[in-house]
């Protein structure tokens, strides 16, 4: 897993990222978890009609905390794109496809959580498109946000 020394909100996105990950074999309608999975912009593929997903971080906003702790709430986006017109056969479909298998894959009872995350929920879940004006290539997304709940554990000043 993370580093420890990392903050809570990045090992979140990289829990998020793993259980993207399981989204291929059986009992999954996409192979999703098997392609570009991006965290960060030096991620990003060069070829523009690839289909990827995203994993972006959203709102974030303290709640609490304590000498040790420090708790906050975390909404992030995960973002599937597939561009239209390149070979792919049924991107609208294969959309459609993978929000199903990123709600199911996001569904993770609280004991399976890891210690930095107390909750996890979907908090929204859509359909929809966009161009990109800089390559004229446009692209069907499915997008699923969940919020996280935190808990930061700040280790003790250097003497």
């Amino acid at each position: 897993m993370a580093d420890q020394e990392e903050p809570a909100s990045w090992q979140l996105l990289e829990f998020l990222k793993q259980r993207v990950q399981l989204i291929q074999g059986a009992g999954f309608r996409t192979q999703i978890g098997a392609g570009v999975i991006i965290l960060d912009d030096t991620e990003v593929p060069d070829d523009p009609t690839v289909a990827a997903t995203i994993i972006e971080a959203g709102d974030a906003s303290a709640t609490g905390g304590s000498g040790v702790h420090v708790k906050s709430d975390m909404d992030v986006t995960i973002e599937y794109s597939i561009p239209r017109g390149q070979g792919t056969k049924n991107p609208k479909l294969q959309t459609h496809r993978a929000r199903a298998d990123l709600m199911k894959v996001l569904i993770v009872k609280s004991r399976e959580l890891p210690q930095f995350i107390s909750t996890l929920s979907i908090v929204s879940a859509s359909l929809g498109s966009t161009a990109d004006q800089e390559t004229g290539v446009s692209y069907v997304i499915a997008q699923v946000t969940v919020r996280a709940g935190l808990v930061d554990i700040t280790p003790p000043a250097n003497s």
